[in-house]
């Protein structure tokens, strides 16, 4: 996922952490971003998106937990299969062997 994908409309009536959770599930359903696919950093993200990066972790904590992210401490955050990675973390770490 290159990093001027995911866009905030401050014009928009929602919510930016909702705009960035639909816009990154739909990267991953739509395979823009594949299976695999290492993200920035939630720090360069928020940088570019002009956000708190705390925020944006929560964010990315969220997507996690409905099994379209897999992140790792030290080693980054991954869009993740939801045929083959949803479930567990257990079984996301089966497919990539993170």
């Amino acid at each position: 996922m290159e990093r001027s994908v995911v866009k905030i409309d401050l014009d928009s009536a929602k919510p930016f952490a909702e705009q960035i959770k639909d816009q990154i599930t739909q990267l991953v359903r739509t395979r823009q971003c594949p299976p695999g696919k290492r993200l920035p950093t939630v720090r360069q993200l928020a940088l570019d998106l002009e956000i708190n990066a705390n925020e944006l972790s929560r964010i990315c904590r969220q997507l996690e937990d409905d099994g379209y992210l897999l992140r790792r401490s030290g080693i980054g955050t991954y869009a993740i299969d939801l045929k083959e990675g949803a479930g567990s973390a257990q079984q996301r770490e089966a497919v990539y062997d993170v």
